[in-house]
């Protein structure tokens, strides 16, 4: 399917919540820890995208997803033009991996997620600059760069220690 733009990657990343853990995966082609997601189709509005992504990367049915909404977009250096999307789903959800695309996936507790006291700040190169970036440690899975970003993003913005305090 042909995708919004041709020079900019139009994409949406959903942060699924289940019970009160925040679920990742392990991307198998970029080697790294995301939330779900991929590029925006000309078809979809953000929300639509992330649904279908849920569905094709973990086997989570659209209507079992209550979609929270979207967020601030992030514009990467790398030429993303990201949309995070803010979905729950029941706790007793099955979790269909496809190996084609997810080769692990684990949840970590939101209050350490959204906590900024464990968002910190490194120095890493890219594209010959040494440049700031932000990265999560839970039990050894690394969360950095974008990600990372987004889910500070999304800490500062949403009044997050109410939400799981009741």
């Amino acid at each position: 399917m042909a995708h919004i733009h041709e020079k900019i990657d139009f994409t949406v990343a959903i942060f699924i919540v289940h019970e009160e853990k925040i679920l990742l995966i392990h991307h198998r082609k970029l080697d790294k820890w995301l939330p779900l997601g991929g590029h925006i189709e000309l078809d979809e509005d953000p929300e639509q995208a992330a649904l279908r992504e849920a569905h094709e990367e973990l086997g989570i049915e659209p209507g079992s997803v209550r979609v929270i909404g979207a967020s601030d977009r992030f514009v990467t250096g790398s030429g993303f033009d990201v949309t995070p999307v803010l979905g729950l789903v029941p706790p007793d959800l099955p979790i269909r991996p496809d190996p084609r695309e997810v080769s692990s996936w684990f949840e970590a507790p939101l209050r350490f997620i959204l906590d900024e006291a464990n968002h910190v700040q490194k120095l890493g190169e890219f594209r010959g600059f040494e440049r700031p970036y932000l990265e999560i440690d839970w039990q050894g899975h690394r969360i950095w760069g974008v990600t990372a970003a987004i889910i500070h993003n999304l800490s500062r913005r949403l009044a997050w220690q109410e939400l799981i305090d009741g």
